[in-house]
């Protein structure tokens, strides 16, 4: 699913329990406070659709638009402590994993393992899911991968490209002295 809100062009959020009834003139409107509080939020799977695609938009349960993940992003950023800057658009991978991770905590799935799995995207690994295991081996799985994958991406950050000449030099520099004439 992941892939798909990366490549889609817009996502539309349907919010069952955000009214934008107007019939009453209110200062904040009401349905502010009902978005802050909308169950969307606090759902594990939701969390990919907010981040990965470019656009968002929030709509009541009444069919009228409410705002975009832009317009909204402060507040969206308040409710789920997801940077603006992800909100925006920045590549993932420029938020360390614990960040990454921090953002689902006050999520929950249906299925304990999906707490993990809901991650996998978002995190940049792939995990085959084992429904039946359980949320805390889930979340073992995720993390063993995770760190497979950041000694992998580290090990391919150190590596250059050399030029043999440059190897000879380097060895020669290196290379003790050995006293003899």
């Amino acid at each position: 699913m992941f892939k798909w809100y990366q490549q889609a062009e817009k996502c539309y959020v349907y919010l069952p329990d955000v009214s934008s009834d107007t019939s009453q003139i209110e200062r904040p409107p009401s349905w502010k406070l009902a978005f802050r509080n909308s169950r969307w939020f606090t759902r594990g799977w939701t969390l990919q659709e907010l981040i990965t695609p470019s656009q968002v938009e929030f709509f009541s349960a009444e069919g009228e638009l409410l705002g975009t993940k832009r317009s909204l992003g402060l507040t969206i950023h308040e409710i789920t402590g997801v940077p603006i800057r992800a909100l925006q658009g920045e590549p993932l991978y420029k938020f360390n994993v614990d960040q990454r991770m921090s953002w689902s905590l006050k999520r929950e799935t249906t299925r304990g393992e999906d707490n993990a799995y809901c991650l996998l995207g978002i995190l940049g690994v792939r995990l085959v899911p084992m429904y039946g295991e359980g949320r805390g081996d889930a979340m073992e799985r995720l993390k063993e991968e995770v760190s497979k994958h950041s000694r992998t991406t580290a090990c391919l950050r150190d590596l250059r490209c050399t030029d043999s000449r440059d190897d000879k030099l380097r060895i020669q520099q290196t290379k003790p002295a050995t006293g003899f004439i």
